[in-house]
Parts: structure tokens; C-alpha cells; sequence
């Protein structure tokens, strides 16, 4: 008796490949800013809120040469109510280096809570900064992703 194929192929989601939940496969790429504010070490607290606000951005990267030394949010500002002529260097904590635009935003917003951190920098697959991603807006693009799934 000869096997008959029934010609059915089963397909997987990238989430059933990984072992994910599907709102768990949303990438960096997907939820970062573009908007990439840059100030240096030296830069004021003034200055960067001031950055921001003609930007229209939350996240401001602290760059001292090359060297990526951290990101300060408005949240962060709000939190340590610095004084306006204090250098930005001041607010910062130690930097962990940037996320990846291809990592997942359930693995980088993790990281961020295990670090207290608000924001992160993104590093594109070149190794240059190409955004920023807060966690807010990370936790909100789960939760809106976990709510359609």
C-alpha cells in the first residue's frame, strides 16, 4: 500500500520559533525615536531640557567624543531636580551601552528595569547611535502589542 502525502505544511511564527509569546517579538526598530538629541558631557540641564523641547524628544544621549556616556530623560530631570546650570555628566549613571535595533523590546525593557534605567540608547547594526528608547514607551508598545495578540 503505497503512503499518500496529504500536501498540509505547517508554517511557524517567528514567535513559536523563539518560544515567545507573539507581543513579545516586537523589535527596538519598531518603538525607538529617530530623533537623535545629542549634548555633551559639559551641557546644562537647561540646555538639554531646552534640546528637548525644540526637538520634541523625551531622550537626550550624552556623548563625550565618541564615547557614549549615558541618556538622561525628562524623567530623569524631573526626578533629581537639578539645578539649571548643573552639567548633564552629573545626572548620569553608569552607561551599560546601547541596545540594538534587532534585540526585542521585552529583553531591553527588562534590562532597563533591573537597572533603573528610563532610556537607553540604539545602536544601529554598524555600531552607530541611531535613536533612542525609553521605557515607557517600550512597556506601552507591550502592553498595546499583548492586548491585539
Amino acid at each position: 500500500m503505497p503512503i499518500r502525502s496529504s500536501n498540509i505544511h505547517l508554517e511557524s511564527t517567528q514567535a513559536e520559533r523563539l518560544g515567545l509569546l507573539p507581543h513579545e517579538c516586537i523589535r527596538v526598530r519598531q518603538v525607538m525615536t529617530g530623533t537623535v538629541a545629542i549634548a555633551t558631557p559639559a551641557t546644562s540641564v537647561q540646555e538639554v531640557a531646552q534640546l528637548m523641547e525644540s526637538l520634541g524628544t523625551g531622550v537626550v544621549i550624552v556623548l563625550d567624543g565618541p564615547l557614549l556616556l549615558g541618556t538622561v530623560s525628562e524623567r530623569d530631570l524631573a526626578l533629581a531636580s537639578p539645578q539649571a546650570d548643573t552639567p548633564v555628566a552629573a545626572l548620569l549613571p553608569p552607561s551599560p551601552g546601547p541596545c540594538c535595533e534587532d534585540d526585542f523590546v521585552a529583553d531591553v525593557t527588562s534590562r532597563m528595569r533591573r537597572l533603573g534605567l528610563s532610556c537607553l540608547a540604539v545602536a544601529s547594526a554598524d555600531g552607530r547611535i541611531s535613536g533612542a528608547l525609553s521605557r515607557t514607551a517600550a512597556e506601552a508598545a507591550l502592553q498595546l502589542r499583548q492586548g491585539t495578540d
